[in-house]
């Protein structure tokens, strides 16, 4: 039925303990008849099928910080250290750490976007316009002024 196609199984978060749960896995993974990729903290042992394995390891604590930031984008500044933190106290997969940047980024926009004003988080572009007002000739007597663009946050 599924000759002409691959199956992934995803046993990631299968817990090893779970007896019933592995004896079933290991019946189906040795009666189906199509490739198979199988996704596993821990090695599986099969008898009578070809196995090819892969070992992907933990992304090292470097790479676990790049992998924060771009995930993060343009809110990571605001983290100022703590993304350090969350790579010294857990070891996660990217895919972990990219769905975590998710609801991060959600909260952030349902927690800042209300206190402006405006109702949004400001993005770059919000901005440009005063920059380029202040750096024209006709605002050259503007001189040591605290200006804040913020879309009324503080107001």
């Amino acid at each position: 039925m599924l000759s002409d196609r691959v199956l992934l199984l995803d046993c990631d978060e299968l817990e090893t303990m779970e007896a019933s749960r592995n004896n079933a896995i290991s019946r189906f993974i040795e009666t189906i008849n199509c490739p198979l990729i199988i996704t596993s903290r821990d090695r599986r042992r099969q008898r009578q099928r070809p196995l090819i394995t892969f070992d992907v390891h933990q992304p090292t604590s470097e790479e676990q910080q790049l992998i924060w930031q771009n995930a993060l984008g343009n809110i990571a500044p605001s983290f100022q250290g703590h993304v350090e933190t969350l790579v010294s106290h857990f070891s996660l997969s990217p895919t972990d750490i990219q769905t975590a940047s998710l609801r991060v980024k959600s909260l952030a926009k349902k927690i800042e976007g209300p206190q402006t004003a405006l109702g949004r988080v400001g993005v770059p572009d919000d901005i440009g316009g005063v920059i380029a007002s202040l750096l024209s000739e006709e605002n050259r007597w503007v001189n040591a002024q605290r200006i804040e663009v913020s879309g009324g946050q503080s107001l």
